[in-house]
């Protein structure tokens, strides 16, 4: 190689292609509107399990969940509430708060 060897290579270097396309990413928003598969809310299995099929490229559980926090979902569940309070005294205490 020589000369050309020392140098940095990088500029020539895309680096590894995305592991989903636009395309597949503006399906996938679609399809994170609605219900799961399983009627639930989505999680990473779900996405992930949803992008192999797409795809036909096997995606880890992980993948599947970093995917759903960089398109900015998050899992929203109402906190439990408690047996025994009484809406009226929750009711109340949110007014005066």
């Amino acid at each position: 190689m020589g000369l050309k060897g020392l140098g940095a290579r990088r500029k020539g270097n895309p680096g590894h292609p995305p592991l989903i396309d636009d395309v597949t990413q503006a399906q996938l928003w679609q399809a994170l509107q609605g219900t799961a598969p399983d009627g639930g809310l989505w999680n990473g299995r779900q996405v992930a399990d949803w992008l192999t099929g797409v795809t036909g490229r096997k995606i880890s559980r992980q993948r599947g969940w970093e995917i759903l926090r960089q398109m900015t979902f998050r899992l929203r569940v109402p906190r439990p509430a408690h047996i025994e309070s009484d809406e009226d005294e929750q009711q109340a205490w949110k007014k005066n708060w």
